[in-house]
């Protein structure tokens, strides 16, 4: 494990990154070696470029191949342009320097492009998820990472309402997976709650993510960034979890900030990176733990004009959107009850927004807290307000095929 550090008041620049990554990946490194770089798509900010850039400047001529695929998890495919200013190139560069360089966006929803590798036993979930669930997890991931001999993870480490903190693993899981473990840990990541995730490193989400990640038997490393708007703090190289674990302290460190007290009031303004629906959610997750009890929380995101891809494949009638399932057949499916202790009484599991036929809007994965909800998005098409004005009036939706 190897790692590079920016000074308390300032940022790592380019001209310390390049000779840090050519100590880190040595002449040689990935001589005659098909390289595949596995890098998040463009709602993660992170200097991407800078790494990929430098990487294939080092290795692309003696690597038999350095290509690239972006893992979406759920999220939309990304064209050539958007994958160009990902990796922060010019269409012309594309053609020329980077020409050798194949793309590849994630398909999650394509059996034929997935392969199963394992399964994560009943027993193993039991225990990783201190009881709160046991049932056998098929694992399940892109197919074409077994056609190279090398993988390299690429991406930022923040906070994250799912898993605790994102990175490393997660790029696997859901980045490049099937929707099987996706599905999984967004319902436990759910029944544990938001407050509880954000911004702890240890949590049970972490420990069935790194469990899938060790079934991918493919050499990997990973290249983990801690970056602020302002720019890079940090950058850690090792395996996925030693690198991950380096990286994770520094962004506590960096992107955490703690309040005397809650806020009754929170105005979430969405950035421009959050386009649709469910990213846009991410407005309310990050600022959930400073939101007072009966407090209220406004996510303002006018640029937001749609619901996701898979929302308007069902609307242009390309997919069935006859497969509600109520609670009682979803907890067969899974073969687990509900514990007691989550005081909410309506759950819809959605693979498809048959919700429309009960609300005009739809609200992903609002966890059980006592506070009413205001949201504002996409005006053009929706000015809803939910209000719970207590729990046993809250609707829980979960949407576990549109989570990233």
């Amino acid at each position: 494990m190897a790692s590079l550090i920016a000074p308390s008041n300032g940022f790592l620049g380019l001209d310390s990154v390049q000779p840090f990554l050519a100590e880190s990946f040595p002449a040689g490194t990935f001589q005659g070696k098909k390289v595949l770089l596995i890098v998040p798509d463009s709602t993660r900010t992170a200097p991407v470029g800078w790494m990929f850039q430098t990487l294939f400047k080092l290795h692309g001529k003696s690597a038999a191949a350095m290509d690239v695929m972006i893992a979406l998890g759920t999220h939309q495919p990304m064209s050539e342009e958007a994958i160009c200013q990902r990796l922060e190139i010019s269409l012309e560069e594309r053609k020329s320097t980077y020409a050798s360089v194949s793309f590849f966006n994630h398909q999650w929803d394509r059996p034929e492009a997935l392969k199963e590798i394992g399964v994560i036993t009943k027993e193993e979930i039991h225990a990783m998820t201190e009881g709160r669930f046991s049932m056998d997890v098929p694992v399940r991931v892109n197919k074409k990472l077994y056609e190279y001999d090398q993988i390299l993870i690429v991406g930022p480490v923040f906070p994250h309402e799912v898993v605790g903190f994102s990175g490393a693993n997660k790029y696997l899981f859901p980045g490049v997976s099937g929707p099987e473990v996706l599905n999984f840990f967004h319902w436990l990541a759910a029944i544990i709650t938001n407050p509880k995730i954000i911004g702890h490193k240890w949590t049970a989400v972490r420990k069935v993510i790194d469990r899938a990640g060790a079934a991918v038997t493919i050499p990997k490393q990973a290249l983990c960034m801690v970056v602020t708007h302002q720019g890079l703090k940090g950058l850690f190289t090792g395996t996925p979890e030693s690198a991950w674990d380096e990286a994770a302290d520094l962004s506590a460190q960096t992107h955490i900030q703690y309040r005397d007290k809650p806020y009754h009031t929170i105005l979430s303004c969405a950035p421009p990176m959050y386009d649709e629906l469910w990213v846009g959610g991410k407005c309310m997750y990050k600022l959930e733990p400073v939101l007072a009890d009966d407090g209220e929380l406004i996510i303002c995101a006018p640029h937001i004009q749609e619901y996701t891809a898979e929302l308007n494949r069902v609307e242009a009638g390309l997919v069935d959107a006859s497969s509600l399932l109520s609670k009682a057949e979803y907890m067969a499916q899974v073969d687990c009850q509900l514990p007691d202790h989550v005081p909410c009484h309506k759950y819809f599991y959605l693979r498809m927004p048959a919700i429309y036929n009960y609300i005009d809007f739809v609200v992903c994965m609002i966890l059980a807290v006592q506070y009413s909800l205001k949201m504002y998005i996409a005006p053009n098409r929706c000015q809803f307000f939910l209000r719970f004005e207590n729990l046993s009036d809250l609707l829980i939706i979960i949407l576990p095929p549109l989570f990233n």
